[in-house]
């Protein structure tokens, strides 16, 4: 196998349009000590540099000789050491011309980054070049390729690989050999016309004519009916020989007559070609023949015409039958637009009527905000608000200590909900609000309580361990430093990549419910550096930002080793993010209406990648309750989040990490910025923050329409729907888990119009479209990104329903270990986090999607409307932990007695 093959190193081609994963070979520098993962072939392969000296004898006044470098352990057992560079040029100065000719035209043929396949004579191209060589070893199959190999320190010199493929045998070599020049030829003879080589065709058709034996050349030239008594045979056979070894003609046709087997009375026409060639096995002069029956041959190309108009025909049948296909979709297009019309109106009403059924306690998601626009757009309609309603919201706003961003008495709302017991809704405020009341950790005390030092080192420890269990899965014969570390790395990384893996990486491209746990298992848990590198290298980025692809893969595969072995929050959860950030990006719409552009593409899978980098299986809340260095480093604000992107940026910042290099200096200040704002925005403590900003910017419908006609409002105030409530998709309408799957409040996003702001609350499709969203503000675009990162960061709720629930159950034992850790420090373990108590998380997976899930994809469907599947996948879901917890609740009846 040749050197870019995944049992070597190095990048491995499936394809010829680019490398999935590594650098390309035209690129690639290899460390000639690197070449000792050679032996583990068992073909033989050494390396050669060719060169040149001067010599006043020769033509030219210099010699071409060669300069062996490297021969694995294969190598030297079959063919012997390397001669002296004295010997090998006393060798080649003693070949022929035709020796020499091969040789430089086999060298001729190499290209950078091609792998040539070349049947040569051994004797004449190894023995110049090794001392053991055996002389029976006449022919083999050679692989060639071109590397850049690092000879000396600071000294790349280009040189030639050469594998052996396999040995050949002289019947196997003369077959090869007439295949090479085409495969038409039936015979190759001697220049004397004796049998060298036939095909199973030729021996089957003529070696009857010898009664078994072997024909000459001169038997095929008596098959013909000679009707001028001047021409014979021997003649015929004399006259073509001369051709073909005397004039030397590249190629002689003579058309012979012969006698019709089936029909002995009628003549046919043969035309006899023969081709000079040297025998591969002597490399004495020889020659190929063909005979072709003329007669059959002018009858099968009229047939050919025949059936190539006929094909024509078809050809125009079908073009005709694509054009009425596509009438046919245009005509379905159009009613499907209109059944979606009619599907709007119907759940506006549908809505009406539920509103009115609906129980009065249901969770309140309205923000500050929120209720001020609601307010302020009632008075620019011209309705009268109501005054309890507003004195409320105006002391509400008059607290010194209310968050506009946050839903009106959010922990109240959670703790009465009736539908949820004490854990689930402390769980939910500690998710969503944290600062929940708990006991700290004890310190050192007389009676034997357990110190905790103002700065743990518990959780660096847990960092140290992981990475030492992470490292043990990689190949430790050379992580003495952390050149070899990359070394390794990078090839687990290229060396995972088989047809199968090649196979789900192009379904990863489109597939809304990937599988991540098998595709993981499929590339020995290189999952999230391929994944990401795959689509950051057919996205075209790497060219567009002249990124450096060895460092980026080198970058990834130690952002992958940084991932600790958490149940839930590890390398493998990461990988999905990616893959669904690429779905959302790509087949959700965002691309296709230039919402942003490639640089910012290219921020997306970068903070995808990088978003839980070290994470370490703990929560925010566990970092302050304990003082960890991290909480303490970044005073109790999103710490986790801040050392993400700060271990991440740091690695980056190191030169042999710095795939960045060819960006400029503001592309690379304004991919930073967009990261930043990216992965900050993960913490849950922001969801209601981040999702009230970006349905108050884009999901405000334009109400101009129902205003009065006295009022007539400036193009720059915003438009505001009167509220709307939520429809209960459960069939149990008294549950407070009802889901708001029709709510949008909205204005306009910054700098669009009225109308173009009622084009974004559609989430229109048409390309047409696409121009409003050139005036939409970076800045709101950059929420967009934060949202499209949320969704993806909890996509396993959009899972098919058994990938769904073993994500659940992983995240479960997240937890669990958490409170198994609060435990140990004498804390008061989190709620659902005791895994004494029955049922953790799982518990609040209703709670979870009624109140973060369903609204927060409800909303990004409502602008892009391509993001469709994803909500589809969370109702699934939702649908089945509501059959899980009905049949939890449903009571066994006991049996009488």
């Amino acid at each position: 196998m040749p050197l870019s093959s995944p049992g070597v190193s190095g990048p491995y081609h499936y394809s010829e349009r680019d490398a999935r994963c590594g650098v390309d070979d035209e690129e690639r520098v290899w460390p000639l000590d690197s070449l000792d993962l050679l032996d583990k072939l068992g073909t033989p392969v050494w390396l050669a540099i060719a060169c040149s000296y001067s010599d006043s004898t020769s033509l030219g006044g210099f010699q071409n000789t060669v300069r062996p470098i490297y021969q694995n352990t294969a190598c030297k057992r079959s063919f012997g050491s390397f001669r002296s560079q004295g010997d090998i040029k006393l060798c080649l100065q003693s070949q022929t011309l035709p020796e020499k000719q091969n040789r430089s035209e086999l060298y001729k043929q190499l290209l950078p980054g091609i792998v040539h396949r070349s049947w040569v004579q051994a004797q004449s191209l190894l023995s110049p070049i090794f001392d053991g060589l055996p002389e029976d070893q006449r022919h083999l199959t050679l692989l060639q390729q071109v590397l850049k190999v690092e000879t000396s320190t600071g000294l790349v010199e280009t040189c030639q690989l050469n594998q052996v493929e396999q040995v050949a045998s002289e019947e196997s070599a003369r077959l090869a050999a007439m295949h090479h020049v085409g495969p038409i030829h039936t015979f190759m003879f001697s220049q004397t016309g004796r049998l060298l080589m036939a095909n199973k065709r030729g021996r089957e058709r003529y070696l009857h004519l010898n009664n078994g034996a072997d024909i000459c050349l001169l038997d095929l030239f008596q098959q013909g009916v000679y009707t001028d008594m001047q021409t014979t045979p021997e003649a015929a056979y004399e006259e073509a020989m001369r051709h073909i070894f005397v004039q030397k003609e590249e190629v002689h046709r003579f058309a012979m007559p012969n006698t019709s087997r089936k029909h002995p009375h009628k003549a046919r026409w043969t035309l006899f070609e023969m081709w000079p060639i040297n025998d591969p096995v002597t490399g004495l002069p020889a020659v190929l023949t063909k005979l072709y029956n003329v007669t059959q041959q002018k009858q099968m190309e009229a047939e050919l015409q025949t059936q190539k108009e006929a094909l024509a025909r078809q050809l125009q049948q079908l073009e005709e039958q694509k054009q009425q296909l596509e009438r046919y979709n245009a005509t379905i297009q159009e009613e499907k637009d209109s059944l979606l019309q009619q599907n709007t109106s119907l759940t506006e009403r549908l809505e009406a009527v539920v509103t009115e059924k609906r129980p009065s306690h249901q969770f309140d998601g309205q923000t500050p905000i929120d209720k001020t626009l609601d307010l302020l757009q009632n008075l620019i309609m011209g309705r009268t608000p109501d005054n309890e309603e507003t004195v409320a919201l105006f002391h509400l706003l008059s607290q010194a200590n209310v968050d506009l961003r946050q839903p009106v008495s959010l922990e109240q709302q959670l703790m009465e909900d009736n539908d949820m017991d004490a854990d689930v809704g402390l769980a939910m405020v500690q998710l969503l609000k944290g600062n929940t009341s708990r006991s700290p950790p004890p310190t050192s005390s007389s009676s034997g309580g357990i110190e905790l030092p103002s700065s743990p080192s518990g959780l660096q420890e847990m960092y140290s361990r992981s990475r030492a269990r992470r490292s043990s899965m990689v190949s430790t014969s050379s992580l003495n430093s952390d050149a070899s570390l990359d070394v390794e790395l990078e090839f687990g990384m290229t060396a995972c990549i088989t047809l199968q893996v090649e196979r789900m990486l192009q379904d990863a491209e489109r597939n809304w419910q990937f599988n991540m746990f098998r595709f993981a298992e499929e590339t020995n848990g290189n999952h999230l550096s391929v994944l990401t590198f795959h689509y950051i290298k057919i996205t075209g980025l790497c060219s567009r930002f002249n990124l450096n692809e060895a460092k980026l893969s080198r970058f990834l595969c130690r952002i992958e080793r940084g991932y600790l072995n958490n149940p839930y929050h590890s390398s493998l959860h990461v990988a999905s993010v990616v893959q669904m950030m690429h779905m959302i990006m790509h087949h959700g719409g965002l691309l296709r209406r230039r919402v942003f552009d490639e640089l910012m593409m290219l921020a997306c899978y970068i903070a995808a990648a990088i978003h839980d980098y070290e994470h370490g299986g703990v929560n925010n809340d566990f970092l302050i309750q304990t003082r960890d260095r991290l909480a303490v480093t970044y005073n109790d604000i999103s710490p986790l989040e801040n050392h993400h992107l700060a271990a991440a940026a740091s690695l980056m910042s190191e030169p042999k990490y710095r795939f960045t290099d060819g960006l400029s200096r503001a592309n690379h200040r304004t991919l930073r910025a967009a990261v930043i704002e990216q992965v900050l925005g993960t913490d849950m403590k922001k969801h209601f923050n981040i999702l009230s900003r970006f349905q108050n910017t884009f999901q405000r419908r334009d109400t101009t329409s129902s205003r009065s006609s006295s009022m007539e409002l400036p193009e720059d105030i915003p438009h505001r729907a009167p509220p709307r409530h939520s429809i209960d998709t459960r069939h149990n309408t008294s549950s407070r888990h009802s889901v708001d799957i029709s709510r949008a409040h909205s204005v306009r996003p910054s700098g669009a119009t009225a109308g173009q702001a009622s084009q974004l609350a559609r989430g229109s499709t048409s390309s047409s479209d696409n121009s409003v969203w050139d005036n939409v503000s970076e800045e709101n675009k950059g929420i967009i990104r934060q949202v499209a990162l949320k969704c993806a960061d909890i996509s396993h709720l959009a899972a098919t329903p058994d990938v769904h629930k073993r994500w659940a159950y992983l995240l479960e034992e997240e937890f669990f270990l958490q409170g198994d850790k609060e435990k140990q420090l004498g804390m008061s373990v989190s709620p659902l986090m005791d895994r004494q108590n029955k049922g953790g998380i799982t518990r609040s997976q209703l709670s979870f999607f009624s109140i973060v899930g369903i609204p927060l994809f409800k909303s990004m469907t409502d602008i892009f409307e391509e993001t469709r599947p994803m909500l589809q996948g969370v109702m699934e879901n939702y649908k089945a932990w509501e059959r899980d917890a009905a049949v939890a609740s449903t009571p066994v009846a006991t049996p009488r007695p």
